[in-house]
């Protein structure tokens, strides 16, 4: 799945998806950086708060090569360093970035 450099669990991955369709509304693509606390699971999906990096979409094929090879150039890519936040909105999971 894009915007992850590793192999996730199935409950997980329906967890980042949120986050990817959350990101595309605002023609972004979220790369994860690590894990934040704030864990949650459920029968059906598991996440917490995250970091990485909130990359507009025309620029996150060129993101991506470097998030791939774990060789960030923090100079150009810090001012796109995000957290993606979830929380509980009638009864179904909000994602915010910030």
């Amino acid at each position: 799945m894009r915007g992850l450099r590793t192999q996730e669990g199935q409950k997980f991955e329906k967890f980042f998806a949120l986050i990817q369709n959350e990101a595309m509304n605002e023609k972004k693509v979220f790369f994860l950086d690590s894990g934040e606390g704030q864990e949650f699971e459920t029968d059906e999906m598991e996440g917490e708060n995250l970091s990485g990096w909130l990359v507009p979409v025309k620029e996150a094929d060129e993101f991506e090569k470097q998030f791939i090879k774990r060789d960030i150039d923090n100079e150009k890519w810090d001012d796109f360093f995000s957290f993606a936040r979830w929380s509980w909105s009638n009864r179904q999971i909000k994602i915010t970035f910030g």
